[in-house]
């Protein structure tokens, strides 16, 4: 699947005041790209991964999906497209305190379209959460796990439903540096692997570094490209 931002701009009102959180941003995203967006806070990386995601739409520029144009289209078609699609990684964490670790990785599949027992289910978390060594934890309560566990958990549930596209905004940032290191492996086993299509904000260099391309966002606009 291939995404086309044009002219996308997104001003917010506050108050009597607007703020313009990205100012005509122009964009080609590939099926098998690895993209990493850097750039100080409030600089519109967040807003941008929102919008390419659909969790909210432009003010002025056209959106498009494998040349269909979405800009205009209904939330509920949107959501669609996100359950079949997207895996999304974001810094606020949904999790369902009474569940288990692997439970509130499966809770996808109550939403998906996809016709999957739950056993099958079970099994791809269980294979996943070897992948993040995570395994031992699988039926421990999120009360019992650490915030970078916390912080696996949503880059797992991302996984799960075996995305096109991983949308992730700043997905380490709770994560040790080792953590951080096994996240940017996985990342580009995924991107090589399974073509999976990666775009991602970050403050982590390192992570950065592991993406093919690497732009810069300041003031709204895609500032220049560092790598690619």
């Amino acid at each position: 699947m291939n995404i086309k931002l044009i002219d996308i701009t997104k001003i917010y009102n506050d108050g009597e005041n607007k703020i313009e959180a990205l100012k005509g941003i122009n964009l080609d995203i590939n099926e098998g790209d690895y993209i990493a967006f850097v750039g100080p806070s409030g600089s519109g990386k967040t807003t941008l991964l929102s919008i390419i995601s659909g969790l909210i739409k432009p003010t002025r520029g056209d959106i498009y999906f494998d040349s269909k144009k979405l800009t205009k289209i209904s939330d509920y078609y949107w959501s669609t497209i996100r359950r079949k699609y997207f895996g999304l990684i974001f810094q606020k964490k949904v999790i369902i305190p009474h569940l288990t670790l692997i439970e509130n990785i499966i809770l996808p599949f109550i939403f998906s379209e996809q016709k999957i027992l739950k056993i099958d289910a079970i099994k791809r978390a269980e294979e996943l959460l070897n992948e993040f060594d995570l395994y031992e934890k699988r039926n421990s309560k999120p009360s019992k796990l650490s915030g970078g566990e916390l912080q696996k958990l949503t880059i797992l549930r991302a996984f799960i439903n075996n995305p096109k596209i991983i949308i992730a905004d700043e997905p380490t940032g709770d994560l040790d540096i080792n953590s951080s290191k096994k996240i940017v492996e996985i990342f580009k086993k995924f991107n090589k692997i399974k073509n999976l299509t990666i775009v991602m904000v970050t403050h982590n260099y390192e992570l950065a570094k592991s993406a093919k391309t690497i732009y810069s966002i300041k003031e709204g606009r895609i500032d220049k490209i560092l790598k690619g």
